[in-house]
């Protein structure tokens, strides 16, 4: 019984001291990573605001009111229901200008002649996006 006695004492302490031991790792290692984050907000500065070469702020500008960048303002493809925040709205592999302005497609339609090929993949191969047949260009 002394036996049984003795060896429960000792697990006991070796828990204690193992539980104890984790414990004490934990708490420094957030005391650590408190005094880092301390240390880092009272010597950081704010970041110096980078530098805009005059290419850049005149390219901004020129989008400044066509967030896609398609080349059709926002409010125009508003009004034709098209996307504004998408190059190419119906995801056909044209942008919504190109639909419009050279391939006379729909730009809301990924198909526009319903041939169950989209306009982008008919034209890379060569076929009219608007009907049967090849391309005459």
């Amino acid at each position: 019984m002394k036996k049984f006695l003795f060896i429960a004492i000792i697990a006991i302490i070796i828990a204690a001291l193992g539980v104890g031991g984790w414990y004490f790792l934990l708490r420094d290692k957030k005391n650590d990573i408190n005094a880092v984050i301390t240390k880092n907000e009272k010597t950081e500065t704010a970041p110096a605001k980078p530098e805009v070469d005059a290419g850049t702020l005149e390219l901004l500008k020129k989008f400044a009111d066509d967030q896609d960048r398609d080349g059709i303002k926002d409010e125009e493809e508003k009004a034709q229901g098209l996307n504004p925040n998408e190059f190419d709205s119906d995801f056909d592999g044209l942008s919504d200008k190109l639909e419009i302005e050279k391939w006379k497609t729909d730009p809301l339609k990924k198909d526009t002649d319903g041939d169950g090929f989209g306009d982008g993949k008919e034209i890379i191969r060569g076929y009219n996006p608007l009907g049967a047949g090849k391309l005459e260009e």
